[in-house]
């Protein structure tokens, strides 16, 4: 590798800044490139976090299932409170609330007050799924804080927590991307 080589780049190939670019041009493409690293990024840790909810016996949208109806407690939630937790449609939740349901792992109670509300609530089988899945979660991260380092850590979470408010906020007249 020459000394004007990236350690980062394959022999012979040409970086992706062309010198002729305007530095309009140059940020594009800079951005460009953190999108496709953070891509990457996000793909690895999901692949490790769907390894680790795999040993749980859980997936991704179950877990965030148990986790916000654990969080409303013993007055459990609403599907409707559910389904805008997850950002979803309710309708797109159907299915799996029914699965979880026939699974055990939640259960759906009439209000006594009205009828014609039901909520959600977790059973002692998905309190321990819960409680599993977190465990293994738990493992992961406590892997990934070993391999990184604090020193890595921290400034990529303050990199990324602005990251989010810029892209999660009002511009150009739009209300910006919906938090998941």
């Amino acid at each position: 590798m020459t000394t004007e080589e990236s350690p980062h780049q394959q022999p012979h190939q040409q970086p992706h800044q062309q010198p002729h670019q305007q530095p309009h041009d140059q940020t594009a493409v800079l951005a460009a490139e953190v999108i496709d690293q953070t891509l990457r990024l996000a793909g690895l840790l999901k692949a490790d976090l769907a390894d680790a909810l795999g040993r749980a016996k859980l997936n991704e949208s179950r877990l965030t299932v148990l986790r916000v109806v654990s969080s409303r407690g013993q007055q459990g939630c609403s599907q409707v409170e559910l389904a805008d937790a997850m950002g979803q449609a309710e309708s797109s939740i159907c299915t799996l609330v029914d699965r979880m349901k026939t699974d055990r792992l939640i259960l759906r109670m009439r209000s006594k007050l009205d009828r014609r509300k039901s909520f959600l609530l977790l059973t002692d089988d998905g309190a321990a799924a819960l409680a599993a899945a977190e465990a293994e979660v738990r493992a992961v991260a406590a892997a990934i804080g070993r391999q990184w380092g604090r020193a890595s850590l921290g400034p990529m979470r303050a990199t990324l927590e602005t990251a989010l408010f810029e892209l999660e906020r009002p511009r150009d007249g739009h209300r910006g991307r919906r938090a998941a």
